[in-house]
Parts: C-alpha cells; sequence; structure tokens
C-alpha cells in the first residue's frame, strides 16, 4: 500500500488561484474531464446533455450530446481520446 499522506505536506501554492476562463455549460454542471492531451473538455450536467468544448475556444461548445432518460453523472474519455463514456 502507498503512502500517499507524504504529499499533504506539500506546498500547494502552484495550483492556480483564479479563473482563466468561465464557460456557460450546463444550469447544474455534474460532470468533467479532459481528455490525456488536455485540449479537449467534456461537460455533464442535471440538463441531460453532455457538452464538448475545445480548449482553443470554449465561448460555444462544439456538439451537444442529448440523454433520454437521466442527468450526466460522469464524462470520461478514453485513453486513446477515440471513446467518450
Amino acid at each position: 500500500m502507498h503512502n500517499h499522506a507524504k504529499y499533504l505536506d506539500k506546498d500547494i501554492d502552484a495550483l492556480p488561484t483564479e479563473n482563466y476562463e468561465t464557460i456557460n455549460a450546463h444550469t447544474s454542471c455534474t460532470a468533467i474531464a479532459f481528455n490525456s492531451h488536455g485540449d479537449t473538455l467534456a461537460t455533464g450536467g442535471a440538463d441531460k446533455c453532455v457538452k464538448i468544448w475545445s480548449i482553443k475556444d470554449m465561448k460555444k461548445e462544439y456538439a451537444v450530446l442529448k440523454t433520454k432518460s437521466h442527468p450526466v453523472s460522469g464524462v470520461a474519455f478514453s485513453l486513446d481520446n477515440e471513446l467518450l463514456m
């Protein structure tokens, strides 16, 4: 078993302290994932939609996938970035 507690005392000043971009993704955003390249963002929400965003232009999503049944509770990209789950 790994002892992750040793990382808790690390200085966290390197973490961002301000917003760089704000997007109006959903009325209630319940899931978020970046692809492995870090250039694509997927968000999911209580509105039963998954939205795909390009990090280069966060003003408007470039794809919207709608579900018919339940709010989105999780999103993830496959390791090869070919699939969104």
